[in-house]
């Protein structure tokens, strides 16, 4: 009988710590979220903004307008154990920032052609509540990635001859 209840202690240890660390883990706080959004909006340059006009011109007498989008996206994704804070554990997060331009012709709510830009980061915040380190970005994990590819990101004049094609060939 000893040995039933040896067993049941162990399983009953490991179910309480399993569920400890599940209820124990970092999930993160919204000053983080602050900190790490306003370096990314500095990083890139661009606040969020919604459906700014960057590039308009005519093109088969019709007016064609490449809009830009700036969405911010930050996710925890966990934690890492790092030994320079006291805590020896620090919040990881996932930091996005979307760029996403797209042309309409005149004052249609249509959309002809889209191109993104994906600027992603790792974001890290000490887990130490007493710390009074605030969240920061790590600029050398930054990557780049695009739906199309750069040139076609950064060439209005391929989106608005997309849009022009694609306009023609729906009516």
């Amino acid at each position: 009988m000893n040995g039933k209840y040896t067993k049941f202690a162990i399983i009953l240890f490991i179910a309480i710590t399993i569920i400890s660390i599940d209820y124990f883990t970092p999930r993160g706080s919204a000053s983080a979220g602050n900190s790490l959004r306003a370096q990314m909006v500095t990083y890139c340059g661009i606040d969020v903004n919604n459906d700014t006009i960057l590039y308009s011109i005519e093109c088969d007498d019709k007016t064609v307008n490449i809009f830009e989008k700036v969405d911010f996206n930050i996710e925890h994704s966990g934690y890492r154990k790092y030994s320079v804070f006291k805590s020896d554990r620090i919040n990881e997060y996932r930091c996005y920032i979307i760029i996403t331009r797209y042309a309409t012709i005149d004052d249609s709510k249509q959309v002809y052609n889209t191109t993104k830009k994906e600027i992603s980061y790792l974001g890290y915040e000490d887990n130490d509540p007493n710390s009074t380190e605030g969240a920061y970005l790590e600029p050398d994990t930054e990557k780049c990635s695009y739906s199309e590819n750069e040139s076609y990101f950064s060439n209005y004049s391929k989106q608005v001859q997309d849009a022009c094609y694609n306009y023609s060939i729906e009516k």
